[in-house]
């Protein structure tokens, strides 16, 4: 009796134990199954991650210093093309004619003349006006001749007076240049005119052809021993056109 009594003890024992066994195996099964099946899933994750995480600015160093690098590159050649360009458009408008401004002829002005206006009358005050409509040189200094045109002597500029720029007139814009004619002595072998000539120089040198005579109202007492001229200027200076 005892002994049949322990029997279903060791069978249910038995049945226990196999089915507790059974349950592992299940387990580790649909552990294993669940650990192939979600493995795919998180390669492809890490995979997508991956990819973002390489292609995506900034998120990589690497990535982000080649981004940037490309980026710099592409932003220096834009400025520097903006600033050649710039510098090319700068330096198109800078840069000076290479053709000289022509030569004023006597037909281009219209001169005139007074004395100082006190005496003793010592000096003439010439002006030549640019009529021509046009942009013109005065070179150097009036060459005037007291006298007959064809057998007068020129007198001699005064270098002091001569100005560091060239002087270019604009259509209607006047320059000046001073011209003494006596030491205002009543001893002095002067004579009386009313009027003088004048050419100018070319742009190369020498005196152009024709002369311009040039009328003084109120007449004039020059020696032409002592007489002599000052350079074409903008505008009387002192010192420099006091001779």
């Amino acid at each position: 009796m005892r002994t049949s009594a322990r029997r279903p003890a060791v069978l249910a024992a038995a049945a226990v134990a196999a089915l507790s066994l059974s349950l592992t195996a299940c387990n580790g099964a649909d552990k294993a199954a669940s650990g192939s099946a979600s493995s795919p899933s998180s390669a492809s994750e890490q995979s997508a991650s991956g990819t973002d995480k390489s292609t995506g600015p900034g998120s990589d160093g690497k990535s982000s210093d080649t981004d940037k690098g490309k980026g710099s590159a592409g932003s220096g050649n834009d400025s520097g093309s903006g600033k050649s360009g710039s510098s090319a458009s700068q330096t198109g408008s800078k840069k000076p004619s290479t053709g000289k401004t022509r030569a004023c002829t006597v037909d281009d002005v219209k001169m005139s003349a007074t004395t100082n206006p006190e005496p003793p009358f010592t000096h003439l005050e010439l002006t030549a006006k640019n009529t021509s409509g046009r942009t013109c040189q005065l070179v150097d200094y009036p060459q005037v001749t007291f006298g007959d045109f064809h057998t007068a002597k020129v007198i001699p500029a005064v270098a002091k007076s001569k100005p560091e720029a060239p002087v270019v007139l604009e259509p209607g814009a006047p320059a000046y240049a001073k011209i003494k004619i006596n030491y205002g002595g009543v001893d002095e072998d002067s004579v009386a005119l009313k009027e003088f000539n004048v050419q100018v120089f070319a742009a190369g040198g020498g005196a152009q052809e024709g002369a311009e005579i040039v009328s003084v109202p109120r007449g004039f007492q020059v020696d032409k021993k002592t007489a002599k001229t000052g350079y074409w200027t903008h505008e009387f200076r002192n010192g420099a056109d006091d001779f």
